[in-house]
């Protein structure tokens, strides 16, 4: 239905035309593998986004899908979280952030 809806082929594929229509930015780079703290901001995807949106939930802070897309309601959960930690209020994951959910950054 999201698909059609947005004139694109309706084949039930999440592809870079219906990420894009979803509002992500699709050439956004992805963390090489091995990294535990990747910087992440609005518009990152993948499997950072799902540990992040993880621990955000787990501390009660996001209470959105774990979908592995870094949008708008991952941001303000991020910004909720940065400002009660006393961390710069920016809604970008680094390695601030990450230590204080917990990940060892090294």
């Amino acid at each position: 239905a999201f698909q059609g809806s947005m004139g694109l082929a309706q084949d039930g594929i999440v592809g870079i035309k219906t990420w894009t229509a979803l509002g992500v930015d699709c050439h956004t780079p992805t963390p090489p593998p091995g990294n535990q703290c990747p910087t992440l901001e609005q518009g990152s995807i993948g499997p950072a986004v799902v540990k992040l949106q993880g621990l955000l939930k787990t501390r009660g802070f996001y209470a959105g899908n774990v979908d592995g897309i870094f949008g708008p309601i991952t941001r303000a959960a991020v910004l909720a979280f940065q400002e009660c930690m006393g961390l710069v209020t920016d809604g970008i994951v680094g390695i601030q952030t990450w230590t204080a959910l917990g990940v060892d950054c090294c």
